[in-house]
């Protein structure tokens, strides 16, 4: 029998352990084009993380628009879904485990974000998991859906 693949709000309900084993388990799937819909996962497998979820997506972050061919993307974010925060793209080493991950660099761009890096796995297809990091401290995921 066929497992389904998961979903954005199945993520949301899974702890740090099984987020953790998915992203470990998933190819890199190739870098995304256009706008996604995003969830950010804060404190995952607590009793708040649906919570964040849902406040998060209503007023900080809805998602990120991709640019594969220029290797940019932007940050949806405020109630008005302001395009903001670019990063630029591209394939490297995964800094959670062994392996390739699609890098989302705000290093060279982003003044504010500059200590942030995310790296992101396709889970299913055009649903991606990623990795937050500011420095080399991992603090939370995301995913994104196209």
């Amino acid at each position: 029998m066929a497992v389904d693949a998961p979903k954005p709000l199945d993520l949301v309900k899974m702890s740090r352990a099984e987020l953790d084993e998915l992203y470990k388990n998933s190819p890199v799937g190739k870098i995304p084009d256009g706008d996604s819909k995003g969830i950010a996962i804060i404190a995952a497998g607590s009793i708040f993380t649906k919570a964040i979820a849902f406040i998060t997506k209503l007023f900080i972050w809805q998602g990120k628009v991709f640019h594969r061919d220029q290797s940019f993307f932007l940050n949806k974010a405020t109630l008005f879904r302001i395009r903001i925060f670019k990063g630029e793209i591209y394939g490297g080493n995964s800094w959670f485990c062994d392996g390739k991950a699609t890098i989302l660099d705000y290093s060279k761009t982003s003044f504010l974000l500059r200590r942030v890096r995310e790296e992101m796995r396709e889970v299913a297809p055009g649903f991606y998991l990623a990795q937050v990091y500011w420095g080399d401290k991992r603090i939370s995921n995301f995913t994104l859906e196209f």
